[in-house]
């Protein structure tokens, strides 16, 4: 939906909104309504596209995280969306079975990808395939490591599931590692 540099100042106000919400100092309810902001403006985005059509996905995931942090912002987009489109959850699924200490401290999108899908389980609970596709939420999209494993390691207990992906903001190459 927008840029995000991880550098301050940020390149677009989408890309300032996430790093206030996942970084900032002040009170956490500045955090709090930065992520209110960021959810309003994906869930807007939803309805935008689709108009006056079905939604081609019934379900939606985000990755767990690796790092706690006071404000999980994909978890918050992904439980918002959720809550709004009355979609099926999936994040259930996933387990963080072998925690890796983050991902920004990974050079390259395969190293990113081999250590997202290494610390990925999932496990077949009471979720079923779902009549449409699957959603993956995220906050920032660099490389495209997180989405691709967590989409690859459910494919392998559903491998006809169709996927989208939508990120609040994608960081451009040339700012990887910046933060």
């Amino acid at each position: 939906m927008s840029e995000y540099s991880g550098t301050s100042p940020h390149d677009t106000y989408m890309g300032d909104l996430v790093h206030r919400a996942k970084y900032g100092d002040g009170p956490m309810r500045e955090r709090e309504d930065a992520a209110e902001e960021i959810a309003e403006r994906m869930m807007a985005f939803i309805y935008d596209v689709y108009r006056d059509e079905s939604f081609p996905f019934s379900a939606v995931v985000t990755a767990p995280s690796h790092n706690p942090k006071p404000l999980e912002l994909a978890i918050y987009l992904c439980t918002r969306i959720r809550d709004a489109f009355a979609l099926e959850d999936w994040t259930v699924l996933l387990r963080d079975s072998s925690p890796i200490e983050s991902v920004k401290t990974l050079t390259g999108a395969e190293n990113r990808y081999q250590a997202v899908r290494a610390s990925i389980t999932v496990t077949r609970a009471s979720v079923r395939r779902t009549n449409g596709g699957l959603l993956f939420v995220d906050d920032v999209f660099e490389t495209g490591a997180t989405a691709r494993a967590v989409c690859e390691a459910i494919r392998n207990h559903y491998p006809q599931q169709e996927f989208h992906v939508l990120t609040a903001t994608r960081r451009p190459a040339n700012t990887w590692g910046s933060q």
